[in-house]
């Protein structure tokens, strides 16, 4: 099956893990990588744990699923019951979290170093209505 744009039409899983390993091989190419300014500063390479970061998606994609895929409003239930959710893994992983006036979720860990500026991380868990992203897409 095609996609309008003529692409053939991807699962969510199988797009996820081409979106991972595309991700992780970019920072092992070149002389800019995390991996490579990690190892020139005497510092381990980091590493992301693939599995537990699709086992998140695939758990946040259940927030507002339905026939159609998953439809997240801001501001629905669905919407808040996956806030709440991205907050719990944020504390779990030591972040600092609060709410900016756009209703992003900011994660913020201070580093070691004091001088050094700190962690911060924001996430959004809404999505798009799949019939809205179609009529759009046109």
């Amino acid at each position: 099956m095609k996609t309008p744009s003529g692409l053939p039409k991807q699962s969510r899983r199988d797009f996820l893990r081409t979106t991972l390993m595309a991700t992780g091989a970019l920072g092992m190419l070149g002389p800019a990588s995390w991996a490579d300014a990690a190892m020139e500063a005497g510092q381990s390479a980091p590493h992301i744990n693939a599995d537990r970061l699709l086992g998140h998606l695939e758990q946040l994609a259940t927030f507002g699923r339905g026939p159609g895929g998953t439809n997240r409003v801001a501001y629905s239930e669905a919407d808040r019951q996956a806030r709440a959710q991205v907050i719990q893994w944020m504390q779990a992983a030591g972040l600092d979290v609060e709410i900016d006036a756009a209703a992003n979720i900011v994660g913020r860990r201070p580093g070691r170093e004091p001088d050094r500026p700190p962690l911060v991380i924001s996430a959004r868990t809404s999505t798009r209505c799949p019939t809205e992203a179609t009529t759009t897409a046109r």
